[in-house]
């Protein structure tokens, strides 16, 4: 008469079920974090399109009721703080909107005596994955337009 043992397959049996359990968990744990992660950084990429566009509105604001003001700003770049219109000399490293977006402004003027101005704004941030320290804002939203005085003197 034979006996089979059966206590060793069990066991075998019972640590493969555990394995695979756990292999399925950890796939679905980083499908869900990986979800989460692209949800956040979509989020983060609507936001700074919505300040860069925020800041586009404001500059072409400022040049439709005070073109002079605005032909007087120099061909350089600007920190661009919240609403209203706030334009401060470059040099700003941290940011100033929202406490997570850096917004700037460049300047450009094409030629002397050219009434036309190229402005580009950019939002910044850092999602933590950039690699370097809380400043380092590898994401970027660029908007470029380009301004010209309008002719405000009515037809004769």
């Amino acid at each position: 008469m034979i006996i089979i043992n059966n206590k060793g397959q069990t066991l075998i049996e019972a640590v493969l079920a555990i394995s695979v359990a756990t292999i399925i968990i950890s796939a679905i744990a980083l499908v869900v974090i990986n979800s989460i992660s692209n949800a956040t950084f979509s989020r983060n990429q609507n936001l700074a399109t919505q300040y860069a566009q925020q800041g586009m509105d404001l500059l072409r604001q400022q040049s439709e009721s005070d073109w002079n003001t605005f032909y007087s700003y120099a061909a350089t770049n600007y920190c661009f703080g919240p609403a209203p219109l706030n334009l401060t000399l470059s040099g700003c490293t941290t940011a100033n909107i929202s406490g997570a977006f850096l917004r700037m402004v460049q300047i450009e003027k094409p030629g002397v005596g050219c009434t036309v101005e190229k402005a580009t704004v950019t939002v910044s941030w850092n999602d933590g994955k950039c690699g370097g320290g809380p400043t380092d804002y590898c994401h970027s939203v660029n908007l470029e337009s380009c301004f010209t005085q309008t002719n405000t003197t009515p037809w004769p």
